[in-house]
């Protein structure tokens, strides 16, 4: 996944604790684990992740970098067709690097905390589990 239609080539620095919302695919074997939908990263929830941030290259992308949605709602939608799809509510780090871009606002930044599993698949599907 990459960060598409980013405006601005500098980055922003978080000037507090961000939140945002990370989709992970949830794998049974050989054991329970979290892994990142399209790089299939291993993710622990509660480790802190940290990466290389790019800068936006001639068409507006930031490739490297960690992503995450700006809004729950938008990792719902990325969610409803995948019965293995989770979301966890993540932070961007105050003093973090990040970019906004326009496609579907995901955030790229440097550094993010995977903290507390929000919704299952299962839960999507029931508007009463939410």
């Amino acid at each position: 996944m990459c960060l598409e239609n980013v405006k601005n080539k500098r980055a922003k620095i978080a000037s507090e604790d961000i939140p945002c919302f990370k989709v992970l695919n949830k794998w049974k074997y050989p054991t329970p684990h979290f892994v990142t939908p399209y790089q299939y990263k291993k993710i622990v929830l509660g480790y802190i992740y940290t990466s290389v941030l790019d800068t936006p290259d001639w068409a507006n992308r930031v490739e490297q970098g960690l992503h995450a949605f700006l809004t729950l709602e938008q990792a719902k939608a990325m969610c409803k067709d995948e019965y293995n799809r989770m979301i966890v509510k993540c932070i961007i780090p105050k003093g973090s690097k990040y970019y906004i871009g326009e496609f579907m606002n995901y955030y790229g930044m440097t550094a993010i905390t995977a903290s507390a599993l929000k919704y299952s698949h299962r839960s999507l599907k029931n508007p009463n589990l939410i």
